[in-house]
Order: structure tokens, then sequence, then C-alpha cells
């Protein structure tokens, strides 16, 4: 995992581990911290212990943590990661994809007070013949009422993923999340948007009922970022829906809810229950009745 996990994660939550084989090389003091890797993505086979590097995908970058100068306590991350997959598939269609991302992320993150996470990053590279231009920018920001009963904390969360323009030009504008956190949205039961063509407002709040207990509330509305592009499959960046689909942008609205308990050290245990009330984008779906995802899960680390 790197930094919070948007663009670079295990992906754990909505299936098995996400792994890396690989080079890793790590710098760290006191207050800086400097990774150099170059790995591929293992594949999930059938069978024990036969897990293979998946060859038609390869990775390679640096992430740099420091103290940011701007605001008291703050960190910043800069970092730069390449891609060069052999088959990707865009609305546009599909092609070799060599893929260069910088970005930066500034956060301050606490227990009590003001806390923020704030990122920004850039693409660009190759698609077949056609060039790469993308962007996306996602934020969180809360405050925690440490003196106040049950300890709310109110965030909200606001993001945007560049979506491609059309295609008839020679200039991909569609974002790659690259291998983003499992649990990307929302604390467990994930939507199955993907964060590319799209635009999200996300408030929520946090709460703890008794030291080991506790809880969120919140609330997510979906937008396309650009009409000319479809939606994507969270996970895997397969498009689900084309952009000729429909022409409206609204996606959809999500709301969930999540208890955690901590009865033992290193037990937890965890209910989520999220519902998706679809847009006017799914208008035209034969079926788009909203689904309903419930999650109970016990988690055990040592």
């Amino acid at each position: 995992m790197l930094g919070s996990g948007r663009l670079f994660d295990n992906a754990e939550g909505p299936n098995v581990k996400m792994s890396f084989d690989g080079l890793r090389l790590i710098a760290e003091t006191s207050h800086l911290r400097l990774d150099l890797f170059a790995v591929k993505p293992v594949e999930d086979d059938p069978g024990f212990f036969d897990d293979m590097p998946h060859h038609q995908e390869s990775l390679w970058g640096s992430y740099f943590t420091i103290p940011a100068p701007i605001a008291p306590h703050g960190q910043a991350d800069l970092y730069y990661i390449g891609l060069d997959a052999k088959s990707a598939s865009y609305n546009r269609g599909t092609a070799r994809e060599i893929r260069h991302t910088g970005g930066v992320r500034i956060f301050r993150a606490v227990e009590r007070g003001f806390g923020y996470n704030w990122e920004a990053n850039y693409q660009w590279g190759s698609f077949g013949n056609d060039s790469i231009r993308a962007w996306s920018v996602a934020t969180e920001t809360g405050f925690t009422f440490d003196q106040t009963r049950f300890h709310p904390r109110p965030m909200l969360q606001a993001d945007a993923y560049s979506g491609d323009g059309s295609p008839a030009d020679h200039t991909l504008g569609t974002f790659d999340p690259l291998f983003p956190r499992g649990a990307f949205f929302t604390p467990k039961a994930i939507p199955f948007l993907g964060p590319q063509n799209l635009a999200d407002l996300h408030p929520l709040i946090q709460f703890q009922l008794r030291t080991n207990i506790t809880g969120e509330f919140s609330w997510n509305w979906y937008w396309r970022q650009s009409t000319q592009d479809g939606i994507y499959a969270f996970g895997n960046g397969i498009p689900i829906d084309s952009a000729g689909a429909s022409r409206a942008r609204y996606l959809g609205n999500q709301g969930d809810v999540e208890i955690r308990w901590a009865p033992v050290s290193h037990v937890i245990l965890a209910f989520n229950m999220g519902r998706f009330k679809p847009g006017r984008f799914f208008d035209n779906v034969s079926y788009n009745r909203g689904p309903i995802v419930c999650n109970i899960g016990l988690t055990y680390r040592f």
C-alpha cells in the first residue's frame, strides 16, 4: 500500500488480496521515507502455491513522503508510477497502454481536531497510436469533536476522475486508478462503479459509541465526469456501459451504514449495509432496480 491506497493497494475487501512480485527498496528516517519499486501483479490461479506473475502488466515507480511546510503537523507525498499493460480496454477500444502517473498528496491524519487527505495527479503516455492525458482530484476533510459525547467526526469527501472526450480525437482522457484499495468509496460493501470517468460527493459522520464500538453513516452521489465516455467496473477497469447507453450524467446515489466492534484484542466484528439507487443513466436498462448489499465480517490480526 502506498499513501492512502487510492492508486496502489492490496485491494483487501471485495475478494482475495492483491499480491505483487518484484523488487522494493525502502529508505527511511524519523521524518522522511522513500520507496522504489518494480513489480508485476500476481494471478490468482486455481490450485496451491502455483500463482504466477501476470506478464501482461509491469509497474515501476517511486514514492517519497516528507513533512509538508504549508500546514502544522502536515505531511506530503510526491510520487511517480509507471504502467505497461499489453492489453487495456476503454470505451474507445482495446490496445497496448503505457501510462505514467505523477502526483502529490498532502494530509494530516489526527484523532482529534481538523484532519485532511487531499490528492491530485496527472497521467500521460500512449494508448495504441493515441496519446494519454488524464487526471484526478480526491479530497477528504473532517473535524473530530473529541470533547463531545460519542466523539463525532463529520467529514466530506469529494472526488473527480477524468473521462474521455470524443473517441474521434487521438487523446485518451480516461483516468486509470491502477490498483486501488478494495473498499474505495464505502467501508466494505463497495459499489460496482470504479473511479474512472466519475465525480462523487460523499458526506459522512463517524462516531464512537464505546471505546471498542465505532460506526459510520454516509451517503454518496455519483455523476459521469464526461458524457462522451462510459462507466467502468470497479477493480478491473472494464467498461460496463458504453457512452452511447445514455446521454445522462447522473448515475445515482448510495447510502451506507457500518458498525465495528472489537470484543477482545486482535478481533474485529463488522456489519455493513448499503443500497444503491440508480439515476437517469440507467433508465434504459431493462432491469434497473437498485441493489441492497449486506456484509458481516470477522477480522483477526496477529
